[in-house]
């Protein structure tokens, strides 16, 4: 702990398990830390009101913060390893975008993209943490960031897309605004982070972000606005947090179209927030659907409240819970009312669709026009945990599996039955897919006969469960069964598929070989199995990342069936990696993933002795089932998409 202390050096040394800080600067200038070891502390290494640090490879690992700069200016980070946990920067703009990170900061083995000062551009797929300094018109998009402190991080910045990402396990946040406006959030996916997006202090405290078709799940807090106001929040899936939105401080933003669901303490939490407005939002089975708290002039209708142990609570008559007539307010499934009368007053002869008499379980408000039925059109849980396997003695089925969805008979929807569709071309929503099974609830499993081995086709699967009005969800994942046929004599090959059991010995049952021999970029080893002897050199496992050469003793087909992936990470080390393509991309070639990668050389099957390989074109596609020889010029993560 350095507090009104210029000039010192903290080298070489070892902090862990402290209840704060491992390493703390105060009001103290011109400091270098280098070598340091800082784990499972609060915070590593911070940083308060400390201008011209250099902190300098130092390895901080395992704490909430790693990094942590606060109203402290031009600091030089280079080198420092950081593994579950990064960087987080505090402060007013020129305290955000005046110091030097580069790329030799990593976080778990992947460079931090620190960008500042900068227009347009696309940020490189690598990032193990991505910090936007005083940004315009850059774009952040499939990344896959997990374990920061916070997964992409924007401070003082304007009109960036931030698109398509995965952020997950982050200390703090998967994706933080702080003090921008005019940012695009659009089809994220955020979970088991303490924030899945929190937005903070806008300018001055006006957000005026989008947050579109986001998927939020399992965090503490799912979406938080604290000081921003001005923000459209609409169509995101907000599930499973503590809280679905939470908004503090903050006024007129709109939340709409979107689906919050089994948040355990509130499914919105408004406090000391004026003039926002929540419109068509499902709010399904949260402690508590929708709390105001200190805040009026907030306008809440048009919603459905379906199955909340309290829908609603409000402690000011200041806010309003429904649109007037004819328009009406929100739908409460806890609501025991008639619809016999029609009219403003609800004095008229005839129903039309709003309650005779007011919604009152609000706290000191009420609903004074509850509707009879829900807005939107509420679709059941899908099925959960795909898996797939070969079966029959001869494994000539396809064996489908699932969890139940949490409705099935029951709840949301209730599920009355399970629709299975087969296709032979992948397609993501299952288009073109026919029906090859339709199953009463309480099921979760299927076989499909005869497609197993024997049948020389490709095929993909989708389970989606249907409920009593036949409104129908699909599970997240596809099963599939995938068949290359091999000749006999050395093949080079791969598993497209994510495997239950991973054993050599199961994924390669179909085929009849002698020995399979693997290359192992990490180590620069070959690793390998001998069939018929039992012998093995660390080759136990084949999974849907590794190429494999494998001799094969007579006509056998490569058989297997599992989980179609969603994205794979295949990491390349500098020089040569055997690798698979897990993709089911029939248009991606090698130029592709040279460009992606910054691979010069890509090598395949060539049935020809001696090397049975060849040189591949950029021009020519790479297919699904074979490995490949790739030589990289340095580590780099090689991002996979299914199609």
């Amino acid at each position: 702990y350095l507090e009104y202390s210029d000039n010192n050096r903290v080298e070489d040394n070892t902090a862990s398990n402290n209840t704060n800080e491992g390493i703390h600067i105060r009001l103290s200038n011109d400091n270098n830390l280098s070598g340091n070891n800082v784990s499972h502390s609060e915070t590593g290494i911070l940083l308060w009101h400390a201008d011209r640090s250099s902190i300098v490879a130092n390895t901080v690992s395992h704490n909430v913060y790693g990094v942590f700069a606060e109203s402290s200016m031009y600091g030089t980070f280079v080198g420092n390893l950081m593994t579950e946990n990064g960087f987080y920067l505090e402060g007013q703009a020129w305290q955000w975008n005046n110091h030097f990170i580069d790329t030799s900061n990593t976080v778990n083995g992947r460079p931090v993209r620190y960008w500042k000062n900068v227009t347009g551009g696309t940020v490189p797929l690598d990032a193990g943490q991505v910090i936007l300094a005083n940004c315009t018109g850059v774009t952040v998009e499939d990344q896959n960031i997990s374990e920061a402190t916070v997964g992409i991080a924007i401070g003082y910045s304007s009109g960036n897309t931030i698109s398509h990402n995965a952020l997950s396990s982050n200390s703090v946040s998967g994706i933080m605004l702080d003090s921008s406006e005019h940012i695009t959030l659009s089809q994220n996916t955020a979970y088991d982070n303490t924030y899945g997006i929190s937005i903070f202090y806008g300018i001055p405290y006006l957000g005026r972000n989008n947050i579109t078709s986001n998927t939020i799940s399992l965090n503490w807090r799912g979406i938080l606005f604290s000081h921003s106001s001005e923000n459209f929040a609409d169509n995101n899936t907000i599930s499973e947090n503590g809280r679905g939105f939470d908004l503090f401080w903050s006024d007129g933003n709109v939340l709409s179209n979107n689906s919050i669901r089994f948040n355990s303490e509130h499914g919105v939490s408004v406090i000391a927030s004026n003039g926002n407005r929540a419109v068509r939002n499902l709010i399904y089975s949260s402690g508590l659907g929708v709390s105001v708290r200190f805040s009026t002039g907030n306008t809440i209708y048009h919603n459905d409240f379906v199955d909340n142990p309290q829908s609603a609570y409000d402690d000011s008559v200041e806010n309003q819970w429904d649109d007037g007539y004819p328009s009406g307010g929100n739908y409460w499934s806890d609501y025991t009312g008639v619809d016999l009368s029609s009219g403003p007053n609800q004095d008229q002869p005839g129903s039309d669709g709003i309650g005779d008499t007011p919604y009152d379980k609000i706290g000191v408000n009420e609903d004074r026009y509850p509707l009879m039925s829900p807005m939107t059109t509420i679709i059941p849980r899908p099925p959960e945990s795909l898996r797939a396997y070969l079966s029959g003695d001869a494994l000539e089925n396809v064996t489908i599996q699932w969890d139940l969805s949490p409705d099935d008979g029951n709840g949301l929807g209730s599920v009355v039955g399970y629709e299975v569709y087969r296709g032979s071309a992948y397609s993501p929503d299952g288009s073109g897919y026919g029906l090859v099974a339709s199953l009463t609830n309480g099921t979760s499993s299927t076989v499909d006969n005869y497609s197993g081995e024997g049948d020389p086709n490709t095929y993909f699967y989708r389970v989606c469960a249907v409920d009593t009005s036949n409104n129908s969800a699909c599970a997240d994942d596809q099963a599939a069964k995938f068949t290359r046929p091999l000749s006999p004599g050395p093949n080079l090959i791969s598993i497209p598929l994510i495997q239950s059991d991973e054993s050599v010995e199961t994924v390669l049952q179909t085929v009849e070989y002698d020995k399979a021999w693997f290359y192992d970029s990490s180590s620069r080893e070959w690793n390998w199995f001998m069939k018929h002897k039992g012998y093995r050199r660390g080759l136990w496992n084949v999974n849907q990342t590794m190429g494999i050469w494998i001799n094969v003793t007579q006509n056998s087909n490569l058989t297997v069936a599992g989980i179609v992936p969603a994205q794979t990470v295949i990491r390349l080390t500098a020089g040569w990696n055997l690798v698979s393509f897990p993709s089911f991309n029939t248009t991606y070639t090698v130029a592709d993933l040279k460009a992606e990668t910054g691979a010069t050389r890509v090598e395949g099957y060539d049935p020809a002795p001696p090397y049975h390989l060849r040189v591949l074109g950029d021009g020519e596609m790479l297919q699904a089932g074979y490995g490949y020889w790739v030589e990289a010029q340095a580590d780099a993560d090689w991002i996979v998409e299914v199609a």
